[in-house]
């Protein structure tokens, strides 16, 4: 798996170059090379490279992972997590420092390489999200195969995090939070549901699965004790669908800030 994301890794930068030295033929035929625009378009594309990059690590080492078999163990998560962070993303960023050079708009590089640190962040957050489903998921088949049960399927989309749900979905990770802050969580979900439901035919995603999860994670807060890891999936999956929809932005901020004290980090 290392041999062969380093052997990717090395060839990403080719395929940056390409794009904007195409990118410039285009921009020198309007006049415009040495440009703002310019610049802008070349921040995108090392953004989109930042997001490829990512992908193809974890995607990499999932396929690997699922293919020749792991066993789940506390430190997986982690593990795996230090595998995707090992890889930098200093190669992408002297494109910008380059560019920032080349359209010499007077503004310090570091103002825009920022901008692709924070981007950086924000996809690392989303891929650490599918290892910690992924992980779950996997823990999740080992306590059943202990039981001598039949194995709920939890199935990880990577496009959006929607993850299939059981009666045995996940392992028990119980979470102490007292009875105003279920009340908060139950209200704060009750709403969520009741905008989706109004919603609906507007909605570009499966509303009837975001419902069911929602209303899973109301069932386990119910519970004197609360499964953790149970409640953590359903709502990361909840919360990558509903943050994509403006209408529904408001209630998913609302749902992070509330999480995030409990130990909850939604992208």
């Amino acid at each position: 798996t290392q041999d062969r994301v380093a052997l990717e890794i090395k060839e990403q930068p080719k395929d940056i170059e390409s794009e904007i030295q195409a990118l410039h033929m285009k921009h020198s035929k309007m006049g415009a090379l040495r440009s703002g625009d310019t610049l802008k378009e070349v921040i995108e594309i090392c953004k989109s490279g930042v997001t490829k990059r990512l992908n193809l690590i974890w995607n990499t080492l999932h396929r690997n992972t699922t293919t020749i078999g792991i066993n789940h163990s506390d430190s997986l998560e982690n593990e795996i997590n230090r595998f995707i962070t090992q890889w930098s993303i200093d190669d992408i960023k002297k494109f910008i420092s380059r560019e920032t050079k080349f359209v010499k708009l007077g503004i310090p590089e570091n103002m825009f390489v920022v901008r692709l640190d924070d981007h950086y962040q924000t996809e690392l957050k989303r891929i650490r999200n599918e290892v910690s489903l992924f992980c779950l998921s996997l823990q999740e088949k080992e306590n059943n195969l202990e039981k001598n049960a039949t194995p709920t399927t939890v199935n990880i989309y990577q496009t959006n995090g929607l993850v299939q749900t059981g009666d045995n979905a996940v392992a028990t990770m119980h979470i102490e939070i007292n009875p105003e802050q279920k009340q908060e969580f139950q209200k704060i979900l009750t709403e969520i549901k009741n905008q989706i439901v109004s919603l609906r035919n507007q909605l570009s995603f499966d509303t009837k699965g975001v419902e069911e999860l929602i209303s899973e994670s109301q069932n386990e807060l119910l519970n004197p004790k609360p499964n953790f890891r149970k409640i953590k999936g359903f709502i990361i999956a909840t919360g990558q669908l509903i943050s994509t929809t403006a209408s529904l932005k408001p209630a998913y901020t609302t749902l992070k800030n509330f999480l995030k004290p409990i130990g909850i980090d939604l992208p």
